[in-house]
């Protein structure tokens, strides 16, 4: 039977194969991630040596819930449909598998346990950091640097905020003095989704009086503009 015969899935699982695989939301992408690390651990690889890197955290933690589920109830499922499970996760007969491959399907639950921190299905950005984490002298970073979770983030924005607009009060103790304070009832990470209009209510009396100095340039502009264009435009028509 050729490849094109095939369960195009299977072929994807095979661990033997190199498979670059696209397809549309909900078309079993999963479900194909979950054979291929399935297979890995019935042909004797390791736990530990299997990488699985997603893009979310949620498709992380659904693939890994899937594969637990699956080594789950191989271990505790009768001969025949753990027979009938390998057979179509494998490929051929059900007859072809003997009880020493059910005594290792049914061992992989209790493998994949018992290795230090698990299987290793992460998000690309935690793969990144763990690498990070063991090459930071090689990276130019600290040795125990921390990753900035929303919450710190958005304190952060706040502070940095806050700072900018009390130095717009141009030396006003008491604007500087209402930035500095926190909202009431709001905590600093709240202050990031607050409207800007908010934000800048005590710069009012300051943003009104600038627009009338720039109102007052302009008019004088135009005043000291008029009488240049009037000349030059006689001087025009004299020539």
């Amino acid at each position: 039977m050729s490849l094109l015969d095939q369960d195009p899935q299977r072929i994807a699982a095979d661990p033997r194969l190199s498979a670059f695989v696209t397809a549309n939301a909900g078309s079993g992408k999963t479900k194909t991630l979950i054979d291929r690390t399935a297979r890995l651990l019935l042909e004797g690889v390791k736990p530990a040596a299997i990488l699985c890197v997603t893009y979310t955290k949620a498709a992380a933690a659904e693939m890994q819930t899937r594969l637990y589920d699956r080594l789950g109830r191989w271990s505790v499922m009768a001969d025949t449909a753990l027979r009938e499970q390998l057979a179509e996760l494998q490929g051929g007969a059900a007859g072809d598998f003997d009880d020493t491959d059910l005594s290792t399907a049914r061992a992989l639950f209790a493998h994949a346990l018992e290795t230090p921190g698990g299987l290793k299905i992460q998000t690309i950005h935690a793969f990144c950091e763990s690498v990070l984490h063991q090459f930071p002298l090689e990276a130019n970073i600290p040795a125990h640097f921390e990753l900035l979770d929303p919450q710190m983030e958005g304190s952060l924005f706040a502070a940095a905020r806050r700072d900018m607009i009390s130095g717009a009060g141009g030396g006003d103790a008491r604007l500087a003095e209402a930035f500095a304070m926190p909202r009431a009832g709001r905590g600093e990470a709240g202050e990031r989704d607050q409207p800007d209009e908010i934000l800048l209510a005590p710069l009012a009396p300051h943003l009104a009086m600038r627009q009338q100095v720039d109102a007052r340039a302009h008019a004088s502009n135009l005043r000291i503009a008029r009488p240049v264009a009037t000349s030059r435009a006689g001087a025009s028509a004299r020539s």
